[in-house]
């Protein structure tokens, strides 16, 4: 009876040690792998980085470069390429095409036509001075330019002011036969178009007139 306890112990244990060194083995092996793709991930994150720097900074050189001297990856990869011939080779490109756009702007026929000077636009003179009518003040005949009648001779005379002060200066107030109105006679023409012609004159400066003959 003993002997059976004594096996079933030592078989309790053998169980026990061996899903310990089981569970061990496979948590050994998945952090080696994880490790492992860690690795395998920075040396891929380094080497494209170092793959991109090395495209931008070689790209111009190599696309503008002669067929001859073209710089293929297996000899960047080898390390076979000669860093101070390539800074020549750089610089070399780098005066040439400032060289063909210094060129290109002086041969430009833009850039060789001066610039016109905007032309001045003149105007033409205004005469802002004020215009003046040339009014005749009549001569005495027939044809009366009647500029208004007033019962009160006072409003008459201050017509016959204002009219002499337009130039009119043979302006007079008349009483016909047969008026109790005092009427105001801006001049006497002795043709019937120079009276018109007044007629129209004081209708522009807001004087109401009209001819009427003797």
């Amino acid at each position: 009876m003993g002997r059976l306890v004594r096996i079933a112990i030592y078989s309790l244990i053998i169980l026990v040690l061996y899903f310990w060194v089981t569970a061990w083995l496979k948590s050994y092996r998945e952090s080696k792998q994880l490790q492992q793709q860690e690795v395998v991930t920075a040396d891929t994150l380094m080497r494209d980085s170092l793959a991109l720097s090395e495209s931008d900074s070689l790209q111009t050189t190599t696309d503008t470069l002669e067929t001859g001297d073209a710089i293929t990856n297996e000899q960047i990869v080898d390390d076979k390429v000669s860093y101070p011939n390539l800074d020549k080779k750089i610089e070399t490109v780098e005066k040439k095409a400032a060289e063909d756009k210094q060129t290109k702007s002086t041969s430009s026929p833009l850039a060789q036509r001066p610039a016109k000077k905007p032309e001045k636009v003149t105007e033409p003179i205004r005469d802002l001075s004020p215009k003046t009518n040339t009014v005749q003040p009549g001569n005495d005949g027939s044809y009366m330019v009647m500029a208004g009648s007033y019962l009160l001779k006072a409003n008459a005379e201050k017509m016959v002011k204002k009219l002499r002060s337009m130039g009119y200066t043979k302006a007079e107030v008349v009483v016909f036969p047969q008026s109790q109105y005092h009427s105001v006679v801006a001049a006497r023409y002795s043709s019937q178009s120079a009276a018109n012609n007044a007629t129209a004159d004081l209708k522009q400066r807001g004087i109401d007139s009209f001819v009427k003959t003797r």
